[in-house]
């Protein structure tokens, strides 16, 4: 049996196998506050949303990002859900991938489950096939996990059942009446665990010191955590942003591949001036008793810029690798969604790579706000010139 930190990786490099496999074709719905996936669903789907409800039957991978999701039917492949809250009580056919405030399993994940959030709790009917990696402050298992479970949180209890190891990283471990571990109990905690009479462990149980600094999450597991929440949180903003202005990511990438050079000049030229020159603009503002709208624009257009950066170039890396870098073609909802997907998949892995992240990030902000100020200019001077009539009207 492989080590469990061997496992974590294997999963976080699935994230970035599986996603650009299933972005190729699927069901893209959008536009619906509480969408409901209903009936059979003989493909992949991929839903944005307030309130989604999955209780149809789906028969590929389900892919979605809102307020709250909740599954009660079945997927037959793989979930990917970022949401505040996520409820699965349906069935998952393969692995579960959720970044969430909350997360509840009360239903069945056929192989792994990898969860991140506040709290994670899988209930006394829920059950995870195989392996459990999970990061966040309350972790609860009250169901049973096939294999083995890695886990760091403020306070972890397991009341169910575990098919192999456990590796913890806790201030608070409890197993409590019932709970059986099948493997070894290996855990890093300041205080010994609390280990109820009518709990079982099968292996050994091994306390870890912790150092003596406050110790972060394992970073395998911090990287695993990073990647989902990064993953679904651009692709939340992506599709929410070209469900309301289509044209602007592929705007954006068609300037970037056209015209890149331009774009990175302008963009580090914009990069460090804006904030001098809004500055500058406050301080006359200031000095005149005059509010400085002018400023607040400028600075307003540099931030929204310097937000999209991650999900504008993720829409790039998209372009480059499915379409070659044409970015001329009409986008509908469910092509934008494909090469979203592969794009940020690709771009947040890239930024977590240690010296790389930093230059990732900061050469996707300098080529946004490039290419947003080459959009701009080229879509002003493309504005027809006012009739001489018209001009005459508005002078006088």
């Amino acid at each position: 049996m492989g080590s469990i930190p061997v496992r974590a990786f294997l999963l976080s490099l699935l994230l970035v196998i599986a996603l650009p496999a299933t972005a190729l074709a699927g069901d893209f719905r959008a536009g619906e506050d509480n969408p409901n996936v209903r009936g059979t669903v003989d493909d992949d789907v991929y839903v944005v949303g307030d309130a989604i409800l999955v209780s149809g039957d789906v028969t590929g991978d389900v892919l979605a990002a809102g307020r709250s999701v909740k599954l009660t039917g079945s997927t037959g492949q793989s979930l990917f859900a970022g949401a505040q809250n996520v409820d699965i009580s349906g069935i998952v056919g393969q692995t579960a991938r959720v970044g969430a405030q909350e997360l509840e399993v009360s239903g069945t994940v056929t192989k792994d489950l990898l969860g991140a959030g506040q709290a994670l709790t899988i209930t006394p009917d829920g059950s995870v096939g195989r392996d459990l990696v999970a990061g966040g402050q309350d972790i609860r298992i009250e169901g049973s996990v096939g294999r083995d479970v890695l886990g760091a949180a403020t306070s972890i209890l397991i009341s169910g059942t575990v098919g192999g190891d456990v590796k913890l990283e806790s201030e608070d471990i409890t197993l409590a009446d019932g709970a059986r571990v099948e493997g070894d109990l290996i855990y890093t905690a300041a205080n010994e665990a609390d280990i109820d009479p009518g709990a079982v462990v099968t292996g050994k149980v091994e306390r870890k010191e912790p150092s003596a600094q406050p110790r972060e999450r394992p970073a395998m597991l911090q990287a695993v955590i990073d990647f989902v929440q990064g993953v679904a949180g651009a692709m939340a903003l992506g599709l929410l942003i070209f469900w309301l202005i289509p044209q602007l990511l592929p705007t954006l990438a068609r300037t970037m591949t056209g015209a890149w050079g331009p774009s990175l000049g302008a963009g580090l030229g914009a990069f460090f001036a804006v904030p001098i020159v809004a500055v500058i603009g406050f301080v006359i503002a200031f000095v005149a008793g005059a509010f400085g709208a002018l400023p607040v624009m400028l600075l307003a257009a540099y931030g929204v810029l310097l937000m999209l950066a991650k999900v504008a170039v993720g829409f790039l890396i998209g372009v480059l690798v499915l379409r070659k870098g044409d970015a001329t073609a009409e986008f509908g909802f469910s092509t934008a969604a494909q090469t979203l997907g592969v794009g940020v998949t690709i771009l947040v892995f890239a930024s977590l790579i240690p010296f790389l992240g930093g230059l990732v990030g900061f050469i996707s902000a300098v080529l946004t706000l490039g290419a947003g100020i080459i959009a701009f200019l080229r879509w002003r001077k493309a504005q027809p010139a006012p009739a001489p009539g018209q001009a005459t009207a508005s002078s006088s």
